[in-house]
């Protein structure tokens, strides 16, 4: 799937030599670009990079293009000019055939980054004002939601008809990404970060240029940390064919009731209890208990597993 195969810049010399952007590419012999899955531009400051970028959107008229200054003389706008003499062929959309326009709605993935994360914005952020002082509230942390879009960008599969599912509730939210693990990495080894392992490196690397990651390897730690003072954490879901990073609301101890902060002290080391157990910890009885218990539950803290007499209770 490349839906742009080739862009050819103009060719065109006008007599000022300092009109932009005939400038930028003056003397320059250009060849046309051929685009592959991944391109990337490099040159050194000044080299047209941005300014190429630009020409591109505004001669497909993409969403996000810019419109540029300091190119009108007389009554030629010498920017659209520009645009309207370079070319460029289209080339195949997720079924291999040949396109005739741009699909709608097609984004790059920076711009799908970060209108995701204004989306997280509006739903699970928001502003609490206490005297006249304002504080941003993250009801799930935005680092954490950076890292896991991030990182299902960089390990997901490009090359099968599948999107990255983002999926919010009022109390979590579930990111699904295409594509199992890499050849070679066990779940333990992903979950613990010790091994660095990128599906896409071209993607990971223009992430850490642009500081969307701050290293390799390193996402999961980062969400975790994250949710170091929550009593709820995050869950990491691995499948043959995708990966789903659960990102729960986050929850303090200071939102609980004394007895359900005593309740929960019980399960720290990760431990697995049944009823029976707990309520000699406690010292509750049991219609006491099983209302603490329910409680805990229904604000997605601890849940059960088994049955019957084998039903045992855990920290999510």
């Amino acid at each position: 799937m490349i839906y742009l195969r080739s862009f050819q810049l103009s060719d065109s010399q006008i007599s000022n030599p300092h009109i932009y952007p005939y400038s930028v590419f003056r003397n320059k012999d250009i060849e046309p670009f051929v685009f592959t899955p991944v391109t990337v531009f490099y040159g050194n400051n000044g080299s047209g990079k941005s300014t190429l970028l630009n020409i591109i959107a505004n001669k497909l008229e993409l969403k996000g293009r810019e419109n540029a200054t300091c190119h009108s003389y007389g009554m030629t706008n010498y920017f659209t000019q520009f645009c309207l003499e370079c070319s460029y062929r289209l080339g195949e959309d997720e079924l291999g055939q040949k396109i005739r326009h741009l699909p709608e709605n097609s984004h790059s993935i920076l711009l799908l980054l970060e209108e995701s994360v204004e989306m997280y914005k509006k739903y699970y952020q928001y502003e609490k004002i206490n005297g006249t002082s304002r504080k941003i509230v993250n009801r799930i942390p935005e680092n954490a939601f950076r890292e896991a879009i991030a990182n299902a960008m960089i390990h997901r599969f490009w090359d099968i008809n599948a999107f990255i599912r983002v999926s919010m509730f009022d109390d979590r939210i579930e990111i699904s990404s295409p594509g199992g693990l890499p050849s070679g990495m066990s779940e333990a080894e992903y979950l613990d970060g010790q091994i660095s392992m990128l599906r896409n490196p071209i993607i990971g690397n223009v992430f850490y240029r642009l500081r969307y990651i701050e290293m390799f390897g390193t996402g999961i730690k980062r969400i975790n940390k994250s949710y170091y003072d929550s009593i709820t954490k995050p869950e990491f879901k691995v499948y043959e064919n995708s990966i789903t990073i659960i990102l729960p609301t986050v929850l303090s101890t200071a939102s609980l009731t004394s007895e359900e902060q005593l309740i929960v002290q019980l399960f720290h080391g990760n431990l697995k209890l049944s009823r029976a157990e707990i309520e000699k910890q406690s010292h509750y009885n049991k219609a006491k208990l099983i209302r603490i218990l329910n409680s805990l539950s229904d604000k997605n803290i601890i849940y059960k597993s088994g049955k019957g007499r084998a039903i045992k209770y855990q920290l999510r």
